[in-house]
């Protein structure tokens, strides 16, 4: 049986967008009547061509789901909607959408002035802007662990005034524990989730880890609240990973 390394809709992307769609309609309605400022440095494309497999799993299993709706149209299709596509679909027009990639094919598919380009040179250089974001969404690829020491630091300092989603594939158990172990004795605020490997020929080799970092002066009960809506949706996608 061949292992693929990734698929578009694999239970990755299906984490990582339910749960990206529960944090910007969390902190978009703490920011009723505010302009939203949403940053996305790891952007990727617009959207993507779905495989049948992921988009019917979708289709069956996740149809009562948030990420359903928002993709339901683009599945028609055969497409899959990435992250920016997505805030911009919940957030709509006023917000503020401002991305970077270090694939230019990748910028030149967002539409100019409605999604701003970031001038970074990477995609954790905007964790050390002075400029407060009502959410940070980094999606960078399994090199963060090559250095996510200095990576967490930089996300610890900045979850003072932006709040702050990563999302990253790891292979090893270890690997999460590593990254848990510099963020736990942080003592800043932080709802984590993980899923473990699922159908190899559908999801590919990897699991995955979602960490959210609230800013500090969000209220602490809401964000308690949110994190109980996010382990649902993790409990949800994880079952999806015994599909055959």
């Amino acid at each position: 049986m061949e292992h693929v390394r990734y698929r578009v809709g694999n239970i990755g992307d299906l984490l990582k967008h339910s749960w990206l769609i529960e944090i910007l309609a969390f902190l978009r309605k703490q920011r009723a009547g505010a302009p939203f400022l949403y940053a996305d440095t790891f952007s990727g494309f617009d959207e993507y061509p779905v495989g049948p497999g992921q988009a019917e799993r979708i289709k069956k299993r996740l149809c009562r789901s948030p990420l359903f709706r928002i993709q339901k149209d683009a599945l028609s299709l055969g497409r899959y909607l990435g992250s920016v596509s997505i805030a911009r679909k919940l957030l709509g027009p006023s917000a503020r959408l401002e991305v970077f990639d270090v694939n230019p094919q990748a910028l030149a598919c967002f539409r100019r002035p409605a999604v701003g380009t970031l001038k970074i040179k990477s995609g954790y250089d905007v964790l050390d802007r002075k400029k407060p974001c009502d959410l940070i969404f980094l999606d960078p690829y399994d090199d963060f662990l090559d250095e996510h020491e200095e990576v967490l630091e930089r996300i610890l300092r900045k979850s003072k005034d932006s709040s702050i989603f990563l999302f990253f594939p790891f292979r090893d158990p270890a690997h999460e524990k590593a990254v848990l172990g510099i963020v736990g004795p942080s003592g800043s605020r932080y709802v984590h989730g993980s899923i473990g490997k699922g159908n190899p020929q559908l999801d590919g080799i990897y699991r995955f880890a979602a960490l959210f970092f609230p800013a500090r002066p969000l209220d602490g009960k809401a964000c308690r609240r949110l994190a109980r809506r996010l382990d649902a949706v993790t409990g949800r996608i994880g079952r999806l990973g015994t599909d055959g």
